[in-house]
């Protein structure tokens, strides 16, 4: 567990075993802590705008990164280093405590595929017919791709953001609930 995580424009630190932890990074303008997966999660970029992303092991190190303006990837798996370049990265889900990374790219169809933390293919997940695929959420028992409906998805209330269950086996998803 860390304690104390700060950051401002250009350094984040946090305090775990009774150690300082502090990192430069350039243009930062969020950080937080998943306990759960055990990073410390960083977005950075111009006007506050996402373009970089670092998750951090809590001892400093770096565990995985992506930039969307060069489509790169990289993370450690294993104590190997993956590497990866996507053209036109739009967000990663990076869930390694279930040992998946999920890749949304390319704007105008919103397509996502799966990878193991080893770097191979294991499907590309179909975009649930009358919605867009947004980006992802990560629930105790299961990973979601959160997606847009189109008006013949709205409830009563015009909501049409709802969360589609992933199948790690096949990449199948499986409508669920709204999503916020």
């Amino acid at each position: 567990m860390i304690n104390n995580l700060l950051y401002n424009s250009h350094f984040v630190s946090w305090v775990f075993e009774g150690k300082e932890v502090g990192i430069n990074i350039e243009n930062l303008f969020f950080a937080s802590v998943d306990e759960n997966n055990e990073y410390v999660y960083v977005n950075a970029g111009e006007n506050y705008i996402k373009q970089k992303v670092y998750y951090f092991n809590f001892d400093g190190t770096l565990k995985m990164y992506y930039d969307l303006f060069t489509g790169s990837i990289e993370w450690n798996y294993k104590e190997e280093k993956q590497t990866l370049v996507i053209k036109d990265l739009i967000e990663i889900g990076y869930f390694p405590k279930k040992e998946i990374l999920l890749v949304l790219f390319n704007e105008d169809k919103r397509e996502v595929i799966g990878l193991n933390l080893a770097g191979e293919y294991l499907y590309e997940i179909g975009k649930p017919v009358g919605y867009r695929m947004m980006y992802f959420e990560e629930f105790p028992d299961n990973v979601a791709v959160v997606c847009d409906g189109d008006k013949l998805q709205e409830d009563r209330f015009g909501r049409s953001r709802t969360n589609f269950l992933l199948n790690q086996d096949d990449g199948t998803l499986y409508k669920g609930n709204l999503a916020y």
